[in-house]
């Protein structure tokens, strides 16, 4: 695989199955660490961190996607026409993702003094994170 040219399907085949490997400890890190609710500054960096996780979720589904547009148009015989509709709909997911990152979720509440820097949706909009 390593001595071929390298490819748009390469790259999303390779990204599609080996980013997971690379973002699961980052991922683990926010639940397994606790945060005391008294100290201020290590709060402020929940609030910042709460969401990367599900940004780097974004991106695994984004590269399973994005495999599914490429063979897509490889099995309508390369029609641009045919690209044009999972192109934008790929684009209009992700670009709602990352909408609901940036702006619709907030940090989960402790239950105790310390907790994990998880996110939750905002209140009466359970729809986001499912």
């Amino acid at each position: 695989i390593w001595k071929t040219h390298w490819t748009p399907v390469k790259v999303a085949n390779l990204l599609c199955r080996y980013w997971v490997i690379v973002v699961v400890p980052y991922l683990l890190w926010p639940s397994a660490r606790t945060t005391p609710l008294v100290d201020l500054t290590a709060l402020e960096h929940s609030t910042r961190t709460d969401q990367t996780p599900v940004a780097l979720a974004t991106r695994n589904q984004a590269t399973s996607e994005a495999n599914l547009v490429i063979r897509t148009y490889a099995f309508f015989n390369r029609s641009n026409y045919i690209l044009t509709i999972p192109v934008v709909a790929l684009a209009g997911v992700v670009a709602y993702q990352l909408y609901v990152d940036t702006s619709e979720m907030l940090l989960l509440p402790f239950l105790q003094e310390t907790g994990p820097c998880l996110p939750m949706s905002k209140p009466h909009l359970a729809h986001l994170l499912g």
